[in-house]
């Protein structure tokens, strides 16, 4: 009832921005999915490369290959804008914070970590500024 005595370009304005919001939470959610999906990943290719890459001083050649699996699944548009240095910390940052999930059931500090990775969002922001 009330929206029918508005004029007409703001009905348009009105929609639009509603429109603009929509989309803005969907792009939210897909990302937000396709992260989780990523972090899975990351955590199976992890056990994986700690079951079959074995050996002493071999723990770099186990990053290396979860990196390029990782790298894989980012979808190829957005891969040149990802550096390997970035997957290589957002892969240690989510491996400190599982040991620390898993060490009392909480995630609480109680792993010793990196100081710069306390949350996933302050290490990204401290590290990561337009790179």
């Amino acid at each position: 009832e009330y929206f029918t005595l508005l004029p007409e370009n703001l009905k348009t304005i009105i929609m639009i921005v509603i429109t603009a919001g929509m989309i803005a939470v969907f792009i939210m959610y897909l990302r937000r999915m396709s992260m989780e999906k990523l972090r899975r990943y990351a955590y199976k290719a992890m056990k994986y490369a700690e079951k079959n890459i074995v050996g002493s001083g071999r723990g770099q050649e186990r990053m290396n290959w979860v990196v390029r699996k990782v790298r894989g699944k980012i979808p190829p548009i957005i891969q040149p804008f990802i550096t390997d240095r970035f997957i290589r910390d957002t892969l240690e940052l989510w491996f400190y914070c599982i040991k620390d999930l898993l060490d009392d059931g909480k995630m609480n500090g109680s792993e010793e970590k990196k100081p710069e990775t306390q949350t996933e969002d302050e290490f990204i922001r401290a590290n990561y500024k337009g790179e």
